[in-house]
């Protein structure tokens, strides 16, 4: 159970990281880049293609390499596109590194899933993932008010980072560092305190 009360705390934090960039995503598109809604439509289109092909192979892996390591490597790279999208130049750059990110977080979707359903018994089973989605869907609806407030606050300011050679960030990237932090402490509270299940049995092959 402890482990269930860590992926409660984990997914909230994760349902925030996710629901502070999902708005912002879009005024970023359109305030840096003027992008009209048809291309903002498109953009969003293909990245969540991107997350549909990688769906159908991303369950498979968790089954092979375990829950854990998929679900680390998609949340890392979903994460670290989060840190990279506010240095994009163009309309190009930014929609490759949110199809990047929509990799990521489609990546590890299906293996978190699968490791909720390894932890819980099956007598509560719908309670507990109703509690899950409870969690994630509270902490959407905390990020995605606060995330445009951020992007509004700060759109506007430059910080200089002297620890980075004087690398200067523009305010708009704050938001999405906010929502890149969050998501590494979501997945490293995952690491660190959720213990995976041995599995019973060994699988002799899979294919994918």
């Amino acid at each position: 159970m402890r482990s269930v009360r860590v992926l409660y705390v984990s997914t909230l934090t994760n349902g925030f990281a996710v629901g502070f960039i999902a708005p912002v995503g879009v005024l970023f598109l359109g305030e840096i880049f003027g992008a009209i809604p048809f291309q903002i439509g498109a953009i969003l289109s293909v990245s969540g293609f991107v997350g549909i092909l990688c769906n159908f192979f991303a369950g498979k892996l968790a089954d092979i390499w375990g829950r854990k390591p998929v679900i680390a490597i998609g949340s890392l790279s979903s994460r670290l596109a989060s840190f990279v999208l506010p240095f994009t130049g163009n309309l190009w750059q930014a929609t490759g590194v949110m199809a990047f990110r929509s990799l990521g977080i489609n990546v590890s979707m299906p293996a978190g899933r699968a490791l909720r359903a390894d932890l819980v018994p099956t007598k509560i089973r719908g309670k507990l993932f109703g509690r899950f989605a409870a969690c994630f869907n509270t902490g959407m609806v905390a990020g995605a008010l606060l995330g445009p407030w951020l992007f509004n606050e700060f759109q506007f300011e430059e910080f200089r980072i002297e620890w980075l050679g004087g690398l200067t960030v523009k305010g708009i990237g704050f938001p999405f560092f906010v929502s890149g932090i969050m998501g590494l402490l979501a997945l490293a509270l995952l690491l660190l305190f959720v213990k995976e299940p041995k599995r019973k049995y060994k699988e002799k092959k899979l294919k994918l």
